[in-house]
């Protein structure tokens, strides 16, 4: 005779900084609240997403259509969330200077 077990399927996404996360599986379907299930739990890795747009870092006094004269100017690729990422080769070109 098998013991009957529910299976729960569960599709997420998880998004935020690159890093390291632990994603714990619990309910609160037991005694108090307590957990009914066996607690479970895993370490995972976020990663940045694919490249989405090109982010900018100047000064905060910088307007467009003004001239300036920039001793640094940052051009960094980001993916949709904003987390910074080294995917792929990108050429930028400033044009009318």
């Amino acid at each position: 005779m098998q013991a009957h077990e529910d299976v729960y399927i569960v599709k997420m996404s998880i998004s935020g900084q690159p890093g390291s996360i632990k994603l714990a599986v619990r309910d609160e379907e037991g005694p108090d609240g307590a957990s009914a299930l066996h607690p479970d739990s895993m370490d995972l890795t976020l990663k940045a997403g694919p490249s989405r747009k090109l982010v900018v870092d100047s000064p905060l006094s910088l307007e467009c259509a003004t001239r300036a004269v920039l001793p640094q100017l940052r051009v960094r690729v980001a993916d949709v969330a904003g987390n910074y990422t080294d995917e792929g080769n990108f050429e930028v070109r400033f044009v009318g200077l």
